[in-house]
């Protein structure tokens, strides 16, 4: 029984992160005997395209939302052009620079998405890694290695491209293509079993992301007055927002429990637009979905229901007996938006406690 099929949206195999070699090295089991694949991480949009020659292109996020193609003209007609019957793709959508060629800021990235094409507009490139159908044969099944043989026979072109891939025995191997990765400007490395089959929704042992810094994706939880200027960072003046409550998921109990306590991130521009989004959620009293923080002076002045998505970057995560989750995000920093994630993307308990230290 087929597991895919064109045109129906399936959430996309994920990554576990890590800061640590000797983490990436136990996950990938890369050895002497054990070849693992590396790839540069992209900083873009998640996107898997379904096309065939009727009725044409269909393009989803990883929340499973369908992107229009008509905004996407340059994207659509690259895919075209690759001369397949019938494919499923797994890529990123990533803006490029007209001028130097490199690749653009998530920010501007995502600020292309939400507008319509246009000639002036920043043009995208859209990155592949893998495939889950070419030619209407399935390969979620197949191990890497035999997606990626296919994926290379395909005549790529300059806005659909296939990702450069490098093979790694050791630790060492792994070490220099993740530092060259960082001094070429990119955020880190992917490190992939070559043996694995494509792991549809979740994430798997067999995919694992490669970051100096801890990025952890968080549910907001409730909001906290301002002090001094940031009495003022609210759309009437006044009562304004100095930071937000942040959760992860327990996978036990699928409730959200407290991580971070944070407003360094933030500029007011955006600290005014999160907070109107905020009031229009809040609520009376925490949600039966919360576990409060074992910390009085962590409760926020207000909570809010849970639905907007923001992306968190910190030193490391430590034990914390204040939070419900038993974890902290030390010196945690707001770094976007995840309009692309949905609650069941939102970071799990079992997840942090892996990467503590």
């Amino acid at each position: 029984m087929a597991k895919v099929k064109l045109y129906e949206p399936f959430e996309p195999a994920l990554a576990h992160p890590t800061k640590n070699l000797d983490d990436v090295v136990r996950r990938s089991g890369v050895s002497d005997k054990t070849e693992v694949a590396t790839e540069v991480k992209i900083d873009g949009f998640r996107c898997l395209s379904h096309y065939s020659a009727n009725p044409g292109i269909e393009m989803y996020s990883r929340r499973l939302n369908q992107l229009s193609a008509e905004a996407y003209p340059e994207i659509t007609s690259g895919i075209e052009k690759l001369g397949l019957d019938s494919v499923i793709l797994d890529g990123e959508l990533v803006g490029v620079d007209p001028e130097t060629g490199k690749l653009a800021p998530f920010s501007e990235t995502m600020a292309r998405k939400r507008k319509t094409f246009n000639s002036k507009g920043l043009p995208l490139k859209y990155l592949v890694f893998d495939a889950v159908m070419i030619d209407g044969k399935e390969f979620v099944d197949k191990p890497y290695s035999e997606r990626r043989e296919v994926l290379e026979d395909v005549k790529w072109n300059n806005t659909v491209e296939l990702i450069d891939v490098k093979r790694a025995r050791t630790p060492e191997e792994i070490e220099e293509s993740y530092q060259q990765a960082l001094i070429d400007g990119f955020e880190g490395l992917m490190v992939k079993k070559i043996d694995a089959p494509y792991g549809i929704g979740g994430k798997r042992r067999d995919w694992v992301k490669y970051k100096p810094t801890v990025d952890v994706d968080c549910v907001m939880m409730g909001w906290y007055l301002g002090n001094g200027c940031r009495e003022e960072w609210s759309s009437s003046g006044e009562e304004g927002v100095g930071a937000f409550l942040f959760g992860i998921r327990n996978e036990q109990t699928g409730k959200y429990e407290t991580l971070v306590k944070s407003g360094n991130g933030l500029n007011k521009d955006w600290a005014i637009s999160l907070l109107d989004r905020a009031k229009e959620l809040e609520i009376d009293e925490m949600p039966r979905s919360y576990v409060k923080p074992n910390d009085k002076d962590i409760i926020p002045d207000y909570w809010i229901s849970p639905e907007i998505v923001i992306e968190l970057r910190g030193q490391q995560f430590t034990r914390s007996e204040n939070h419900s989750s038993g974890y902290s995000l030390r010196f945690g920093k707001l770094k976007r938006e995840r309009e692309d994630k949905n609650l069941k993307s939102v970071s799990t308990v079992s997840e942090i406690e892996g990467l503590c230290t």
